[in-house]
């Protein structure tokens, strides 16, 4: 019944296919790309509980580096370049999602601030005698020659500041703590730093990011980058093999359309959902590919033997449907449930790894079972390994002239795409007085045509490889003039009019040349007829007289 129906609802099914995967593409165009490790773990689960504790009350629990290099040793210690690293030290502290941060300057100003209170209980007199505060000490962010006293304390042990700055003061590091997790977030804040840095900075001192959570930021490219990838190599690998396979590219793109569409709804399921692409997502779509894609083959193999001999193409359907149908089910059904076990963990990548490919092997199901036969109602499948296996005799192209000027390939071709009927000797292929609408291409054997009835039932004519007969029922649809016997085991290429439907569809080019050469016989056989009528139109006088 599943069978009967795609034939008889294609329009419906490939409609409903349709629609389906416009929705599916409007909900990709939505999908948010983030590896938030956060992300992973229930709201309420102990480990994120303690993370966001500690983000929110002792110091952001993801660091990142903004490291300096200078042209050249002692660089660094250059006033302007000291101001412009507190400079960035502000611009940072005033993003979203940063703690804090510490470089060498903060390093240097608590020295200063040590420096400074040696002389912290002086009394200090002004001009007329009186007792005033002491002034404040400018830091060497404001007064430049404050700045030595600070580098030469630094100089008596510059192992201890190993952390932020080389000994050579060629290069330093500024460590930044913040409480962001996903890399969407990294990414921006990410990018507002190199922005300012890019605007800022001068051109001679080389700044970059690294850690692991600017590492981590650099995910959420690859995956999208990955996907896009991945799928195109796979999707058009198994294209290539499904086209050569079947001999035709029209072939190919009705197999893969079956696969495509689940993973299209897949992708459309997680936008409209809001369920993020990351590490564990993007691993759906290939195994689910993977799987789908076998099912097709097996499908389309199955389709194929069911289809040699077979006229009704509804017959064909429902029998592979009946065959392989059932264990695709099964299987499909088994990798469903075994994934859908997934969807009972408690680690949220998990969870959405089973229940989304669970989904994404029931679209794969329901698009080989209603959405593949809907497409290969009315499509000839045509395998490599029937090519190989048609055997049309030496030279087609030259002893068979429907088959003039073809490739014995495109002969092949012609032949499978066509109905090959095989006769044994003595067995009727044209009945006189029945119906007709098929002209038939002798491959291999002969024919002999007989007419009239009893005692004056006489040989007429005798048909042998690459003659033709039957051409008036392809023409006009008019009875059988004449019988048609095997003369010994028998091969014709049975040709209709849904035959060079088929092939001016799928192989235009060969149909070009079939068409021309059916023109070429027909002429030849009317021309015959016109040269025998008209020999025997003066022996008719003659009798006359």
């Amino acid at each position: 019944r599943l069978g009967e129906h795609a034939y008889a609802s294609r329009a419906k099914i490939l409609t409903g296919a349709a629609v389906l995967c416009v929705a599916g593409f409007l909900g990709a165009l939505a999908i948010r790309v983030d590896s938030d490790f956060l992300y992973y773990f229930d709201e309420k689960s102990e480990v994120r509980v303690d993370t966001e504790t500690i983000n929110r009350e002792i110091v952001g629990s993801n660091p990142f580096y903004i490291v300096i290099e200078g042209p050249s040793p002692g660089f660094l210690k250059r006033w302007e370049v000291l101001r412009e690293i507190k400079d960035l030290q502000r611009f940072v502290a005033g993003l979203p999602g940063i703690t804090s941060s510490i470089s060498l300057v903060d390093y240097m100003e608590l020295l200063e601030s040590g420096l400074n209170r040696t002389g912290a209980g002086d009394l200090v007199i002004d001009d007329e005698g009186n007792i005033v505060p002491a002034p404040k000490p400018r830091s060497f962010l404001e007064e430049p020659k404050n700045l030595e006293p600070v580098l030469s304390m630094i100089a008596t042990s510059p192992a201890t500041f190993k952390s932020v700055v080389t000994e050579d003061f060629g290069e330093t590091n500024i460590l930044v703590r913040t409480n962001l997790s996903g890399s969407r977030r990294i990414e921006e804040t990410l990018a507002r730093i190199r922005s300012w840095i890019g605007a800022h900075f001068p051109a001679e001192l080389r700044v970059h990011l690294t850690g692991n959570l600017v590492l981590l930021s650099g995910t959420e490219s690859d995956i999208v980058a990955g996907q896009i990838k991945s799928l195109s190599l796979a999707l058009g690998i198994i294209f290539v093999v499904l086209a050569l396979m079947f001999l035709s590219v029209r072939i190919g793109f009705f197999a893969i359309l079956p696969n495509v569409v689940p993973i299209v709804l897949f992708f459309g399921t997680m936008g409209w959902l809001g369920i993020l692409l990351n590490l564990g997502t993007s691993l759906i779509a290939a195994i689910a590919l993977g799987i789908a894609v076998d099912s097709t083959i097996h499908y389309m193999a199955r389709l194929n033997l069911e289809l040699r001999g077979e006229t009704d193409q509804v017959a064909a359907l429902v029998r592979t449907v009946r065959t392989v149908g059932v264990p695709i089910v099964y299987t499909t059904v088994a990798l469903f449930l075994g994934f859908l076990t997934f969807g009972f963990s408690s680690f949220v990548p998990i969870q959405n790894f089973g229940i989304l490919t669970g989904f994404t092997m029931a679209a794969s199901l329901g698009a080989n079972l209603v959405l593949l036969p809907a497409l290969l109602a009315t499509t000839k499948v045509i395998t490599l390994w029937d090519l190989v296996g048609v055997k049309l005799g030496q030279e087609p192209a030259r002893t068979i002239p429907l088959f003039a000027g073809l490739r014995p390939g495109q002969a092949r071709i012609v032949v499978l795409m066509g109905e090959l009927k095989r006769f044994a000797p003595g067995e009727m292929v044209v009945r006189r007085g029945e119906l007709g609408d098929e002209m038939y291409v002798i491959i291999r054997g002969r024919a002999e045509v007989w007419a009239g009835d009893g005692q004056e039932r006489r040989r007429v004519a005798e048909h042998r490889r690459g003659d033709v007969f039957g051409e008036m029922g392809l023409v006009r649809h008019t009875e059988r003039s004449a019988d048609v016997v095997a003369a010994g085991d028998l091969e014709v290429l049975a040709v209709d009019e849904r035959f060079l439907r088929r092939i001016q569809l799928r192989y235009p080019r060969i149909a070009s040349k079939v068409f021309l050469n059916l023109t070429r016989v027909l002429s030849d056989r009317l021309q015959r007829t016109t040269e025998q009528y008209v020999a025997l139109v003066p022996e008719q006088r003659a009798t006359a007289r």
